[in-house]
């Protein structure tokens, strides 16, 4: 459908790198423009809101997912960081964190695993030493 998404005036859309969608069959986009920014649509693609305006998480989008509960979870390259939302648009959680600035880029020491449950019988093991195996298991973490 073209032009399915309905942006408000003066609004645009950057390079979109993520979709995903709630049990509600709104649709979030995380992209790519002068500020990255994540987008809430409705079903019929009416703009709803922008989630973590101004966020420091959001420098180099990679990639967002929706959860059973409807919670919001972005992973972004830049700052390292994977973050929980709300359903709301509250941030519930951050993982990783941003490199200092005033360092410049830095190799990054292995760190070690954050356990988290995902039921009483499985765990699952989330490295921090790369976003790229972050995002993997935050995938695997979400099914």
């Amino acid at each position: 459908m073209p032009n399915f998404l309905k942006l408000p005036p003066g609004e645009y859309m950057g390079e979109a790198v993520a979709v995903a969608t709630n049990s509600k069959g709104h649709v979030f986009v995380f992209h790519r423009s002068h500020y990255n920014r994540l987008f809430e649509f409705d079903q019929t693609g009416k703009f709803l809101k922008e989630i973590g305006s101004g966020f420091l998480g959001f420098e180099f989008a990679h990639s967002v997912r929706v959860d059973k509960d409807d919670n919001i979870w972005t992973v972004d390259e830049g700052s390292n960081m994977i973050t929980k939302f709300s359903p709301d648009g509250k941030v519930l959680m951050v993982l990783g964190r941003r490199p200092l600035a005033v360092l410049g880029v830095l190799p990054v020491a292995p760190q070690p695993p954050i356990v988290r449950r995902k039921s009483t019988n499985s765990v699952a093991l989330l490295t921090l030493a790369g976003i790229r195996k972050a995002h993997l298991h935050l995938r695997w973490l979400l099914q």
